[in-house]
Order: structure tokens, then C-alpha cells, then sequence
């Protein structure tokens, strides 16, 4: 995808004098980091033929069945294939078919048949079957994985996944020869083929998962099918990639990928400045001020919004009107600033680049009309409401943004806030929490189905008929112009009207580049296809 500049200082300037690198580290992180470059060392890799990356996070897993952070998708979508994959170039999104040769839908909609690939093998040989995706269906549905409900529009699969029904053959997905695949679906659903881009509905090995049990994912006995396989891996600090080449759907460019992780922005600099490593992904937010002035720093809109969500079970947020309150103090523009400006205000929850998006859409910051409605809240003494506590994840742009949002409202309402995060236990639930989501598929579904009912995601304890009559019908059209009509009268009560979440802010990934690398995949899922990447 086509690479933005981020203009964030005064004339770009190349610094060319660096303390080295053992100089800033502890011993044991230096220690760490002279392993790490021996085992490189000894794979013998050819530069001209290898792309190494800093990524922030090392992944949890590489169980692209049962994985759902970010980390662990972008190495699982080199390493592995769906049956379909998402093209995003610029703003333009297009499905193709990966796995797939081709696939057809009745007029109902209810009915899919894909057809796979001839020729496709595993990186041991053995063959794609259509069985091998159909185990990975059943696989997903059989684990406590959120992303399950993926799968819910198949027939039964929802109910074999909560256990009302114990027959895999109920849930509507066949393979009645070894290149088809069969899907019946309870409703239609437009974007239904785009699912399979995603890493949790990749074909699996039985096989291997049976005779290898907690070992089939070393390097040495992982089977892929994509564009790379595992060669090499040190827990915590570096992943290395080997191009597959029995993946005949499309060879990588490069020979080699080797990915490291878990480094400083000091370290990550000084490594990309020795020409160690030829980009660095996903720079933190207070890493930012290393890089500003540099002319070789880029950034890319995330699909992936963050947004403040009420525990409308309990009280004072149970009151639609004590929400809006809240909603209405708190100033988007500040929490961007107290980020350093490099995230993006949105106020609505689906965000821009997906249809359904409205820029008017939510509740704006108005102080003063927060104070005149807190009056006729049943909550004008905030001392009948204590002390609230605000929950967050362990990053270090959420741990700003709440501390920011816990400012502002003791400011504007005299909310007493608390912040914590996963860590922390305060032997009492949270009324609020900072939460993101980003795009399982570039689908505005994606995000306001998150709220339904139905979701598994929905830890507001929110419900609203209406709402999901309007995002469950939005699915099933194919008109732009119906959906977007849809989406906004969902957005409308979401966000105007019973407000259980507020909408904050568009995350963005920021990164350096050499000049050498070509066509390297910046795009708004936040997902790195690295097999394009090519290197003067």
C-alpha cells in the first residue's frame, strides 16, 4: 500500500552520532541481545535476500485457530493462507480469492460453495483438502475463543459452539470432495466471503496437532501453508521466516524474514541506524519522539477505534442520562493531545474508510450542557456516587488516554475516578473501561455488530432491539446507500441516544523505512503481507 508522510517537526534531519548500543543497556539486556544476533549470525542469511523488522510485541501464540491479539495475526497471515484474502490499497478495499479458485451464492444468499486450488500443498507436501478448513471450522467452534462468532451466521453453529447441540454434522458446513466446501447460513450476510481472510478460519492439521501435541508449532515441526514457514524462533525476542517455496498461490519476493521484538526505541534506533534492521513497526506512542524529526518516518490509519465503555448494569451508569453527561465532558481533542497528537478524534464507531461513516455522528463536548444535565441526572451530588473505577489494558497510550479522561471528569462533573489495569485487583467490578477494537474484517459490521445482543464481545451488558434489527438487516444488503441508512439510525442510538460507549479516538501506525525497501504493506487493518516486499 502507497506509504504516508508524517510531517510532525521542523525540517527533517538525519542524526549520524549514536551512543552504542551496550553503553545504554542493563548487562542482562545486552546479553539478551548478543544471543539473539549469534543465533541470526548462524543461519547464515544473505542480507541482499532478507528483510529484518522490530515489531513492538512478541506474539502469545502462533495457534492462529485460538490467537485474538494483533501481534500474533500479523506473523500468522505470512506463515499461513485463508480462502480468501482483502487487498487494501490506499482507501480502496477489494476481496480475492487466496486458497479459493472461485466461489459461488445463490440467489437467497444462503448457500456458498467454494472451490479450492489445484495443486496447493502444505510446506511438508502433503496436499490442501477441504477437510483440513472444515477441522479448523469445528476446531474454533469446539474453543472458548471470542472469535467463534464468526462463524455464528453458519446454520447451528452458534448453537453447537454454547453446547445446545453436540453434533458438529448440525452446523452448516460440508466438504463433500476434497477441493469443495459447502456453507449454509442462517441469514445472508454480504461480506460472508471476506471472513475467511481472517487468521482464526485457516485450514489446520490434524495430523500434526495429534502426533506432535504441544510441540507442532516449533519451527521443526510446524507445517504451513502461505507464503513463509518457521525457521527459527527465541522466545520473547525473535522470530525468523523462511520462504515456502511448495506455496505455489504466490512466492514471497524475499528468501528471508527476520522479525525481533521486545526492544527499546533506543535499541530498535541504534539497530536500524547500523543497518541492522531495515524498518521498525508499530513505534509506542512515547517512543515517538526518537524518530520525529527523521525524514524516513511514516504512518498509516488503523481501522481500529478506542472508545470508553459504561457497565450499564451498574449504577450511576445504568442512567441513559448520567451517560450522556459523562459523554458530554469529556473533550476528544484533549486526550488526543495528551497522546502527542498521533491518534485521529472520531465520534463515531464505525471509522473513516468503511461505509456507515458519519464525521456528525455522536455526542460532542459540551461542558456546559454536561453541568445543566447532570442537574436532572438523580446524580448532581457526586458524593452519593463515590468513587468509580475505570478499567484499561496494559499499554502505555491507553494508561495517557485514562488518565486524561480521569482529569477531565473530576474537572467538568466531579466524577472521582480510579484508573487500573489487568494487573490490578480492587476486589470491586469496573463501571468503565477503555477498550479498542480494530477490524476482523474492513467491514462497518465488524464494528457495530460488537454491540449486539448477540456478541460475545459486548461487555457493556447493553441491549437494544432496535439496534440489532438495524445492524442484523444492514448486513444482509447489498446497497450501499441501504446500509449507510441503516448504519446511521444504529449509530444514532448507540451514540446519541443510549450512549453505552463513547467513541474516542482512530489508532495509527507509525514506522521507519529504509529507502531501499519496496513496496511495503502500510495499510488500515494493521496487518504486514510482507511475501510483496522486495529490497534494491
Amino acid at each position: 500500500m502507497g506509504r504516508l508522510k508524517l510531517v510532525v517537526g521542523k525540517t527533517a534531519r538525519r542524526l549520524t552520532l549514536y551512543i552504542p548500543l551496550c553503553a545504554v543497556l542493563t548487562l542482562s539486556a545486552c546479553d539478551a541481545n548478543r544471543k539473539t544476533q549469534s543465533l541470526i549470525d548462524s543461519l547464515g542469511l544473505n542480507p541482499k535476500e532478507t528483510l529484518t523488522v522490530v515489531l513492538a510485541t512478541y506474539p502469545k501464540s502462533l495457534d492462529w485457530t485460538n490467537t485474538v491479539d494483533r501481534d500474533s495475526s500479523v506473523i500468522e497471515s505470512n506463515l499461513m493462507a485463508g480462502l480468501t484474502d482483502v487487498e487494501i490499497k490506499g482507501t480502496e478495499i477489494s476481496l480475492v480469492p487466496r486458497l479459493a479458485e472461485k466461489w459461488d451464492v445463490t440467489d437467497t444468499g444462503l448457500k456458498y460453495t467454494f472451490k479450492l486450488k489445484e495443486g496447493v500443498t502444505w510446506s511438508d507436501g502433503a496436499p490442501l483438502k477441504a477437510q483440513q478448513f472444515v477441522d479448523a471450522f469445528k476446531r474454533l467452534l469446539d474453543s472458548a475463543s471470542p472469535r467463534s462468532d464468526l462463524l455464528f451466521v453458519l446454520r447451528n453453529a452458534k448453537a453447537y459452539h454454547q453446547h445446545q447441540t453436540k453434533n458438529f454434522s448440525e452446523v452448516g458446513v460440508k466438504a463433500p470432495d476434497d477441493h469443495t466446501l459447502i456453507f449454509e447460513l442462517t441469514n445472508s450476510e454480504s461480506y460472508f466471503p471476506q471472513v475467511f481472510a481472517h487468521h482464526s478460519l485457516f485450514p489446520v492439521r490434524l495430523d500434526l496437532i495429534e502426533k506432535f501435541k504441544d510441540s507442532w508449532l516449533d519451527p521443526e515441526n510446524l507445517a504451513t501453508v502461505g507464503p513463509y514457514t518457521l525457521a527459527a524462533r527465541q522466545t520473547d525476542r525473535l522470530l525468523v521466516l523462511k520462504r515456502n517455496e511448495k506455496f505455489t498461490v504466490k512466492k514471497a519476493a524475499l528468501k528471508n524474514v527476520v522479525l525481533r521484538f521486545n526492544l527499546s526505541g533506543r535499541q530498535a534506533l541504534d539497530l536500524f541506524t547500523g543497518g541492522q534492521v531495515n524498518a521498525i513497526v508499530g513505534i509506542p506512542i512515547d517512543d515517538l519522539k526518537l524518530f520525529q524529526d527523521r525524514d524516513d518516518l511514516y504512518f498509516s490509519p488503523l481501522l481500529e477505534v478506542t472508545y470508553l465503555g459504561f457497565d450499564v448494569r451498574q449504577k450511576p451508569f445504568s442512567n441513559p442520562i448520567f451517560r450522556r453527561v459523562v459523554a458530554m465532558a469529556i473533550d476528544r481533542d484533549d486526550v488526543v493531545r495528551a497522546l502527542s497528537g498521533a491518534v485521529r478524534p472520531v465520534s463515531s464507531m464505525v471509522p473513516p474508510g468503511l461505509t456507515g461513516f458519519e464525521s456528525n455522528r455522536g455526542v460532542r463536548f459540551d461542558p456546559e450542557a454536561s453541568k445543566d444535565l447532570q442537574k436532572h441526572s438523580g446524580y448532581s451530588n457526586m458524593d452519593k456516587v463515590g468513587k468509580v473505577f475505570l478499567k484499561t489494558d496494559d499499554s502505555p497510550s491507553s494508561a495517557l488516554a485514562a488518565k486524561n479522561i480521569k482529569e477531565q471528569l473530576q474537572r467538568a462533573v466531579g466524577l472521582e475516578v480510579e484508573v487500573t489495569d489487568s494487573k490490578t485487583d480492587t476486589g470491586k467490578n469496573p463501571t468503565m473501561l477503555l477498550l479498542h477494537w480494530w477490524a476482523l474484517v474492513p467491514d462497518p459490521d465488524n464494528f457495530l455488530n460488537l454491540f449486539t445482543s448477540s456478541s460475545l464481545n459486548n461487555v457493556t451488558g447493553w441491549k437494544n432491539r432496535n439496534y440489532d434489527d438495524y445492524v442484523h438487516t444492514a448486513a444482509s444488503v447489498t446497497s450501499a446507500e441501504s446500509k449507510e441508512k441503516l448504519y446511521a439510525k444504529a449509530q444514532h442510538i448507540l451514540t446519541e441516544t443510549e450512549m453505552p460507549v463513547v467513541p474516542l479516538f482512530m489508532g495509527t501506525e507509525y514506522c521507519v523505512l529504509q529507502k531501499k525497501i519496496h513496496h511495503f504493506p502500510l495499510n488500515m487493518m494493521g496487518q504486514l503481507p510482507l511475501s510483496g516486499v522486495t529490497l534494491e
